[in-house]
């Protein structure tokens, strides 16, 4: 059996009205309820994705 490497697990406490509509939603799109987590995150984080440049440039005072 080989050492597989796993990302590092995080823990979050939510609303049970909010995890009951991740719930519905994996379901809708056929995902687990941590991958639909980990896809709602990364469409955030592409989405967000110019402000966090313009901010760390603008903090490290990058032109």
């Amino acid at each position: 059996m080989q050492n597989e490497v796993r990302p590092p697990q995080v823990n979050v406490r939510m609303p049970e009205i909010l995890r009951d509509t991740i719930r519905k939603l994996a379901c809708l799109n056929g995902r687990s309820m941590n991958s639909e987590i980990v896809q709602v995150l990364k469409e955030h984080a592409h989405k967000n994705s110019k402000v966090l440049t313009a901010l760390t440039a603008r903090t490290l005072n990058l032109p």
